[in-house]
């Protein structure tokens, strides 16, 4: 969700997928009702418990009363006000059927003003006023209590003091933008942890909490309608509790101790139609405040214009704040085989293209897509903007093992021991490096691997290098480092890409066809078979699904794997690398002998 805050500090932060900004009420102009007055006035300084003043001049001051907050669905009209005037620390006067007052001209008076709810106490010192709570429904009232204190010196008779009232409640206009991940069906919107009780005079905080409002029918058929509603939450101000923190996805409760049941968040359910890409219930939480990463004040008479911006990243990468354990994606992708094909699939449209080679990898290029593959012992190289129409071209006069794309260039290791260097796939450069079998472009850097060593290189043309004690084929970065594994029960480990540590894996492990990383979790396919990894030295097998041509790719928080079964393909796709949905199934007449999926970017 992203996070735009126009009050107080005037940045914006990313989190996840919803837009979040802060905007001060504005003055509506409502007029209290008049009351009569009832005077605690002093004894030994000239003031009578009738309200008669004795020895010292006395004028008229008015008191006007408004409301600051806009107009909204909730009742805002005001009443039951009271006003308690103190003088020196010490109850002047309360005002319960009045507007109006004697004082002393030129001394100084302190107001204390409440509306909507009944004062039944009136303490003789200030102090204790000022620290007043109340009780309140932490959803949406009938009445908002509302309350306001301030200063004044009279100097003229019937002045006027304006005493604008503020709400204890802060509004949240909720709206939700599918544009990015479309079919969101919102089914239930609700504040949770509201606070039960606010000081009326002070900041405060929530002592303690219950769920807040809910959205109604109506609302909820509003907001999947494009429109905004309006939720109601009371003054929740838990102060600045990460105030390290940069990362909007660690503002969860697991970094709060006590506090996180404190802390008001809204939650939202809903179910992805599937008519596009994503399909399945899905909720988001949020804790509302001043940004994304740190602060956890809401304010009184505050609104917050909070606009869900759902996208197929944040829906995949579940946490505290997005669950979404049983979505699944239609992601479009492509396929090739050995014999000959590309596929494209997605959302029921589908096509093949056939060519004569036979093909090897297929990666995201420059604009578009490329292949790569080999006919009668020469590269094949495929290009294509749109993956409907192909041109293919032949970049060396060697048979390929592998293609990378990565910092504006396309890298190829051919079988003569050369690696090929192009910017557009159409002119090429060559120079020996050693006889490699693999190429990954990860975590920045180009890794090439033979049968007994780690070449890695920033740049493409200088390498170092690193002899192994096994045999190594696949490079990945994830987690703040640098993995290679082979076909041992060994995997080597770096920071840096350059300096490697070998490390034992008690697993029987197979060797890597293929190595992917994502949401935590290192993927490796053994052609046959599907191995998982939380850290890359503990390994399980996801016991499955166990087929021919297992091919797995990673893209924006999804995996997607293809594999044979009997004389279909069938697709899969996974969030945590364990738990595989099937996605769909493609007829045995459509169907050749895998060689690489490629996740096509949304």
């Amino acid at each position: 969700m992203k996070f735009t805050v126009l009050k107080r500090t005037a940045t914006a932060l990313i989190y996840g997928a919803a837009v979040i900004s802060f905007i001060s009420v504005s003055a509506a102009g409502c007029t209290a009702e008049e009351y009569t007055d009832e005077r605690y006035l002093e004894d030994g300084e000239g003031m009578h418990e009738d309200g008669e003043m004795s020895g010292k001049e006395t004028v008229t001051v008015r008191f006007s009363v408004s409301e600051t907050v806009p107009s909204s669905k909730a009742e805002s009209a005001i009443s039951n006000t009271s006003i308690l005037l103190y003088r020196n620390g010490l109850l002047y006067a309360r005002l319960d059927n009045g507007l109006e007052a004697e004082v002393v001209p030129g001394e100084e008076y302190t107001y204390y003003a409440v509306a909507n709810t009944y004062v039944n106490d009136t303490p003789l010192n200030e102090e204790e006023t000022a620290g007043w709570t109340v009780d309140v429904n932490p959803g949406e009232p009938d009445a908002f209590i509302m309350s306001a204190c301030g200063e004044f010196t009279v100097t003229e008779d019937n002045m006027t003091v304006g005493i604008p009232l503020e709400r204890t409640h802060s509004a949240i206009r909720f709206s939700v933008d599918d544009s990015a991940a479309k079919g969101l069906e919102i089914s239930r919107v609700w504040i949770m942890q509201a606070a039960t009780s606010v000081s009326l005079f002070r900041t405060s905080g929530a002592v303690s909490t219950n769920t807040g409002e809910t959205a109604s029918v109506a609302e909820l058929e509003a907001l999947n309608n494009g429109e905004e509603i309006i939720l109601y939450v009371p003054e929740n101000c838990q102060g600045i509790l990460l105030p390290e923190n940069t990362d909007s996805w660690a503002k969860i409760p697991d970094n709060l101790g006590y506090k996180s049941e404190l802390c008001t968040y809204m939650e939202v359910q809903g179910e992805f139609s599937g008519e596009h890409e994503l399909a399945g219930p899905v909720t988001y939480r949020f804790y509302l405040g001043q940004d994304a990463v740190s602060d956890f004040n809401i304010f009184r008479n505050t609104e917050y214009s909070v606009c869900l911006c759902p996208t197929r990243k944040a829906v995949t990468r579940p946490s505290w704040m997005v669950s979404a354990r049983n979505v699944y994606a239609d992601i479009p992708y492509i396929l090739v085989d050995m014999d000959g094909n590309i596929k494209y699939d997605f959302h029921n449209k589908f096509s093949t293209y056939r060519h004569d080679a036979v093909w090897v990898k297929a990666i995201k290029g420059k604009d578009g897509y490329a292949v790569i593959g080999n006919e009668d012992g020469k590269g094949v190289l495929g290009l294509s903007s749109g993956l409907e129409d192909w041109e293919f071209y032949q970049p060396c006069t060697e048979e390929v093992h592998d293609i990378v794309f990565g910092k504006g260039k396309y890298m190829l290791a051919g079988s003569g021991g050369n690696i090929f260097v192009s910017e557009d796939g159409l002119r090429w450069s060559s120079y020996r490096l050693g006889s490699v079998e693999s190429l990954d472009f990860t975590g920045n850097m180009f890794f090439a691997m033979d049968e007994n060593t780690i070449y890695s290189s920033e740049d493409g043309l200088s390498w170092s290098s690193y002899r192994t004690e096994h045999r190594v084929n696949n490079a990945v970065y994830g987690d703040g480092e640098y993995l290679v594994t082979g076909n041992t029960g060994f995997v080597y480990r770096s920071a840096d890409g350059m300096t490697w540590t070998q490390h034992p894996v008690e697993y029987d492990m197979p060797e890597s066809q293929e190595l992917v990383y994502g949401n935590g979790v290192y993927i490796i396919s053994s052609g046959t078979e599907l191995h998982y990894s939380l850290d890359g030295i503990q390994w399980f097998q996801n016991t499955v699904y166990t087929n021919p041509y297992m091919v797995v790719d990673f893209h924006d928080g999804i995996f997607l794997a293809a594999c044979h079964n009997r004389n279909t393909i069938e697709i899969y796709t996974s969030l945590d690398g364990r738990g595989w949905k099937r996605l769909k199934i493609l007829s045995s007449s459509i169907s050749g002998n895998i060689s690489d999926v490629c996740i096509v970017a949304a």
